[in-house]
């Protein structure tokens, strides 16, 4: 999968911050005063005095944290337990739709954020590059179904420890 970063370098009041772009993600660097950069056609060049060198060497590492975070994609998974409760794509992939237990079919619009969705017997992975995004996106869907905390059954993460309550005895 090719991912389409983009770099901006901007000065504000004798500052200089370089903005790394990825669909809806944006993270800001602010760059030391001592390195000295230069655009040469679509490349960057960072330099900076022999001495100054360390801060080059740190400001360096951290763009590379950033744009590996980027790079690799983010997975959650969410768990079906219960009788009936299922979970598929419609043909164009546009909507999950879920059969919770009730007399009607859920579908969910599914929005461009999400790299991909895979639908399996009882589980659904998400996978995008958002993490906040993927995070309210599972949180909304777990609404739908929250797990029962006597049955254990509904929808839940996939590490999530669930304590069972126990029945009222007459």
């Amino acid at each position: 999968m090719l991912l389409k970063l983009i770099l901006k370098l901007f000065i504000v009041k004798r500052r200089k911050y370089l903005t790394i772009n990825k669909h809806n993600s944006c993270f800001y660097l602010v760059l030391p005063d001592d390195i000295k950069v230069s655009k040469v056609t679509k490349f960057l060049f960072f330099e900076s005095s022999q001495e100054k060198l360390k801060s080059l060497n740190v400001f360096c590492l951290t763009l590379y944290k950033y744009i590996s975070y980027l790079e690799k994609p983010i997975k959650k998974k969410l768990l079906l337990k219960g009788l009936g409760l299922r979970a598929t794509l419609s043909i164009d992939k546009k909507y999950l739709e879920l059969k919770l237990g009730f007399s009607k079919i859920i579908s969910v619009f599914l929005p461009k954020e999400l790299f991909k969705i895979t639908c399996k017997k009882n589980s659904i992975l998400f996978e995008s590059s958002n993490l906040l995004f993927l995070g309210n996106f599972i949180y909304k869907i777990r609404l739908l179904k929250q797990p029962n905390i006597y049955k254990g059954t509904g929808i839940k993460y996939k590490n999530e420890k669930i304590i069972l309550k126990p029945f009222k005895k007459k």
